[in-house]
């Protein structure tokens, strides 16, 4: 074998592994992404404290943000999923009509 089999092979087998083990990789490839985005921040934030305390109190005010639009988002989802399945018979009774039309 040339070494552009070897090469070939490597490839596919690297896709291979990635493939394989997605499922665990996705959140170590999404903390990667939020420390990349969020490290200039702390760096900023650390001239005046220790990165330790700059660290905790971004994780905990994203914690806070994500738990707030969690907690706003889901209710007013949940009343649009009930008024939908409030509004499906009717819809379904519409779609039939127009479908005898056809």
């Amino acid at each position: 074998m040339n070494k552009t089999h070897w090469i070939l092979l490597g490839i596919t087998v690297l896709g291979l592994f990635i493939y394989r083990i997605s499922d665990i990789l996705l959140p170590f490839v999404l903390a990667l992404v939020f420390a990349f985005a969020l490290n200039p921040i702390v760096d900023k934030m650390s001239k005046k404290i220790s990165r330790g305390w700059a660290t905790g109190m971004l994780v905990s005010l994203i914690v806070f943000l994500v738990i707030s639009v969690v907690l706003i988002v889901v209710p007013i989802l949940q009343a649009q999923v009930m008024d939908f399945m409030l509004r499906i018979p009717r819809l379904t009774a519409l779609v039939w009509e127009k479908l005898k039309d056809v």
